[in-house]
């Protein structure tokens, strides 16, 4: 082989490694972040896992990292036109907005096929709650910031994000319980609030972050289906808010940060230092085992998938 015919080799295969890393890029981006469900992107983007197995899964964290960075960013720009809750709202939930739009235009057997107990019922439902009970978080952390006088103290910062999960976890709870019982389980029996609150408990296992396997428990009632989801779900969800009082308390130890300024420079911050591929990681676990969960019942209680 000759100089230039390995000259050539060369060029061509760096060519490809470039061209598998942009379209993993885009991936995450167009079919990743807003949901636009572009199947040739996706097919690619296989194929470019299967070539550069490690490297596809660096350039999917560093376009993760970018992309929520830029978001952060972009949401403080608008925040000082439209006030912080409003420009981080805005610029935070469109992805999800985009994604929910292009779910139900893409709908080929009609609106049935939300209406039964699956992953993708579990993720609209709760994409429905994120963009409504997302303004009401931001303004749980900007109204708890104001509890210091001047600069937020690590007490208060940490109270703020425990609050923040304490209140809109039950609201989520009971909209999720009703649209689930009215609508996506409506031929199963109802069963009581409290059957699942005691649900919600049973299922509650830290454990399952770090993959222990957790004894079967079927539900028997939507009520108690729901309370499972919910109990798997705060399984892993825990260890995000647990991360996210860490960061709001490490941010204004470091930082003087004052009441008006806690939900952007707290934002910006987790954005900047990563902290949203831990939520990633987390999310995907969730849904596994939301999935395992949700499978389980659905043959308990001889629910069809089709």
């Amino acid at each position: 082989m000759t100089f230039k015919t390995r000259f050539h080799s060369v060029g061509v295969a760096s060519r490809d490694y470039f061209k598998s890393c942009g379209v993993v890029m885009a991936d995450r981006l167009v079919n990743g972040a807003y949901g636009l469900q572009l199947d040739r992107l996706s097919e690619k983007a296989k194929r470019a896992k299967l070539d550069y197995p490690k490297t596809e899964k660096v350039v999917g964290a560093i376009s993760e990292y970018g992309f929520m960075f830029t978001l952060a960013k972009l949401g403080g720009m608008l925040g000082k036109i439209t006030g912080d809750t409003l420009g981080y709202f805005l610029v935070f939930t469109h992805p999800t907005i985009v994604s929910l739009a292009n779910g139900f235009l893409r709908l080929k057997t009609g609106m049935d096929e939300l209406f039964k107990p699956s992953i993708r019922a579990y993720i609209t439902t709760f994409a429905l709650f994120e963009i409504g009970t997302t303004p009401l978080a931001f303004t749980i952390l900007n109204t708890v910031a104001k509890l210091s006088e001047k600069a937020v103290s690590i007490p208060v910062a940490v109270l703020a994000t425990v609050a923040m999960a304490a209140i809109t976890l039950p609201l989520e709870y009971v909209g999720f319980r009703f649209i689930w019982s009215r609508f996506i389980l409506k031929d199963v029996p109802k069963g009581t609030l409290m059957d699942g609150v005691r649900q919600f408990v049973k299922e509650v296992h830290p454990s399952r972050f770090f993959g222990k396997t957790v004894p079967e428990n079927p539900a028997k009632n939507a009520s108690e289906y729901v309370g499972q989801i919910f109990g798997v779900m705060e399984s892993n969800w825990i260890f995000v808010q647990l991360k996210r009082a860490i960061v709001s308390g490490t941010v204004v130890a470091l930082y003087s940060v004052s009441p008006t300024e806690f939900l952007g420079v707290y934002l910006e911050k987790s954005a900047a230092w990563a902290t949203g591929l831990f939520e990633t990681f987390a999310a995907g676990k969730n849904y596994r085992q939301v999935k395992s969960k949700m499978d389980a019942n659905n043959n308990y209680l001889s629910i069809s998938q089709s």
